[in-house]
């Protein structure tokens, strides 16, 4: 696999910006060499026509999703926040509510 698998796979399962050292540290590489990959996924993610997009500020990264489909996004989230908790769920909601 080469760097730009990597560094998607990486903000894939990131739950939050990833600062461009903690991506270097995790990969062997340079942080030069994290920054030009980043701005490598940046071109082939940030189109209009991509669901996903690269979001590179302050010298952290993330992957989000495209504006555009913030509608759909929307509906969906608020979906899958109103339906009905799983048997797991329910137990560890009980755990933390005893």
């Amino acid at each position: 696999m080469d760097i730009l698998s990597h560094i998607e796979s990486i903000l894939f399962v990131a739950s939050k910006p990833l600062p461009l050292t903690r991506i270097a540290k995790a990969t062997g590489k340079q942080v030069g060499d994290i920054c030009e990959a980043v701005e490598n996924l940046r071109r082939k993610w940030n189109r209009d026509d991509s669901g996903i997009h690269i979001l590179f500020e302050a010298d952290q990264v993330q992957m989000v999703t495209n504006p555009l489909c913030s509608d759909v996004i929307e509906g969906f989230v608020k979906d899958e926040v109103a339906g009905e908790l799983t048997r797991a769920q329910l137990e560890t909601l009980t755990v933390v509510a005893y």
